[in-house]
Order: C-alpha cells, then sequence, then structure tokens
C-alpha cells in the first residue's frame, strides 16, 4: 500500500471511528486532507475503502495479540497472556471495537463478503498463534484448532461486546471482568494441553 493509500486509510478509521459507518467520503476527504477525486482514485468508492479499514484493523489487532503472547510459553501460559493484554486495549481503544460492530452489521446488508472476509481475517489469526505456539511448545491440545479458535472469537466477541455496552459503569464493567476470567479459564480447559515434551499429565 502506497502512503497515500495508507494515510487516507489512517484518516478514514478516525472519522468512521468518530462518526460511524455514516460518514462520507467527502468527510474522509477532508480528514485526510485530499479532495474526493483523490479517494475515488486511490479506491474507487467508498465499499472498497471500508474493506481497506476491516483490515487494516484486523492488522492492528493481530499485532496487539502477537506482541502480548510469551514466546517461550507453553499453550496455558500463551492462552491466558494473549487473552488477558488484548482486554487493556480493547478498554483503551472503546470508539474503534465500536465501529468494528458497525462495520460488521452494516457490511452483512451491503457486503456480506467484506464481513465473511473479516472473520475469516480473526479466525486464521487465532489459529496461527495457536498452531505456532503449539508447535513451538511441543504440546498438544484435546480438540481440534479451528474449534478452539471459534470458540475464543466468540467469547472475545461477547465480551467486548458487553464491555461497550457496561461504558463507565463500574458495577458493569467489574461484572465484564469477572466473565472474562471465568472465560480464560474456560478456553484453557476446554484446550486441556498436554504438559510440554510430553510428559506426564
Amino acid at each position: 500500500m502506497t502512503e497515500r493509500r495508507e494515510q487516507i486509510v489512517e484518516s478514514a478509521i478516525r472519522a468512521l471511528a468518530r462518526e460511524g459507518p455514516a460518514a462520507t467520503t467527502r468527510v474522509i476527504a477532508a480528514e485526510a486532507g485530499v479532495n474526493v477525486a483523490t479517494l475515488h482514485y486511490h479506491f474507487g468508492g467508498k465499499d472498497a475503502l471500508v474493506g481497506e479499514v476491516m483490515r487494516a484493523v484486523t492488522d492492528q489487532i493481530a499485532g496487539t495479540l502477537r506482541a502480548a503472547i510469551p514466546t517461550d510459553a507453553g499453550v496455558e501460559e500463551a492462552l491466558e497472556q494473549a487473552l488477558r493484554a488484548f482486554w487493556p486495549y480493547v478498554r483503551a481503544t472503546r470508539e474503534l471495537q465500536l465501529l468494528q460492530y458497525e462495520l460488521t452489521t452494516s457490511a452483512l446488508r451491503t457486503e456480506p463478503g467484506l464481513a465473511r472476509d473479516q472473520y475469516a481475517a480473526y479466525t486464521d489469526m487465532v489459529a496461527d498463534i495457536v498452531e505456532e505456539t503449539v508447535a513451538a511448545s511441543g504440546q498438544t491440545i484435546a480438540v481440534p484448532v479451528d474449534d478452539l479458535v471459534r470458540i475464543v472469537v466468540a467469547g472475545v466477541d461477547g465480551l467486548i461486546l458487553q464491555a461497550l455496552v457496561a461504558g463507565d459503569d463500574p458495577a458493569a464493567s467489574k461484572a465484564v471482568d469477572r466473565a472474562l476470567d471465568l472465560f480464560v479459564r474456560m478456553v484453557i480447559r476446554v484446550a486441556d494441553p498436554t504438559p510440554a515434551m510430553g510428559g506426564p499429565r
């Protein structure tokens, strides 16, 4: 992606996070400091730009997750660290998290392929992390990777939505935190990783 395209995508993320999917190409172009014709030259239209936004946000999440995973950890520690370290990012990027849900539901009505691509990217990302951790640790898990990944993505999705609804309500936020603790324990129990290098359980 060229520098100008990257600039427009970053500006689109800001504009869409601020105003929601209804943000016009004129608003996005103004945020990027370009004219609408330049935006259309690089992306053809808003749908293609929104697709790039969804991919950029997914890449950002992937980077956050990968940075959180200890490279020398076993599967259990890697899963726990990834899920817990991801949560401060969720709390700090409320508008971005809300935007993702808005773009997904909007795409399901108008461009369902964008939503399918988005979730394929999420599941592939988590699958890569699980498979790499399993390979590096010499461990095995008790369920197919695809099944574990679906559980993780579904659970994280639900917890993020609950956190968005909780907003600044302290009691509701604490309830979400407790649910996260239980979810981490559930994921580890479902994965049921063997000890590293096939040692005794």
